[in-house]
């Protein structure tokens, strides 16, 4: 559900974390792959003590993490550094808004660095390569806090 709240289309393919799979292996390979399981695994979480609410909540960050998969970014002509693809902003989008946070925040966080020497914020920003690192390292984080709350 928090998925297509999102403009996700709920299939593995549309998510590029699953891009290198061919849908064969997917199928073959995916726990969530029908109804049935889905709900077997929402009655998994009602018992350990999962409420509407924190269910809800736990879908919509495991949502946010394959929409932050989507995000593509590409480097700069004039100056140093990258921007979000556009054809991506979508799927930022959707990942800030399921992780309750403004799109600018985000993006903030993913393409530029600050430092903080003597007192003074220095801002740089980052090649398409490191915010793609940035990317990666936020959408681990965020599935790694999944657990926290199981």
């Amino acid at each position: 559900a928090a998925a297509r709240a999102a403009g996700a289309s709920g299939r593995p393919e549309a998510f590029a974390l699953f891009a290198h799979e061919s849908p064969e292996a997917l199928a073959a390979r995916t726990p969530m792959a029908t109804a049935a399981q889905f709900d077997a695994t929402r009655r998994c979480l009602a018992s350990l003590g999962f409420g509407v609410a924190e269910e809800a909540r736990l879908l919509a960050l495991l949502a946010a993490v394959l929409r932050l998969g989507n995000v593509a970014f590409d480097a700069l002509e004039e100056v140093q550094g990258c921007r979000v693809a556009e054809s991506t902003r979508p799927a930022l989008r959707a990942a800030s808004s399921l992780l309750r946070a403004t799109e600018a925040s985000v993006e903030s966080a993913l393409v530029s660095t600050a430092t903080n020497v003597a007192g003074e914020t220095i801002q740089r920003r980052c090649s398409a390569q490191q915010a793609a690192d940035r990317r990666d390292a936020l959408a681990k984080a965020v599935y790694a806090k999944l657990f926290d709350l199981v």
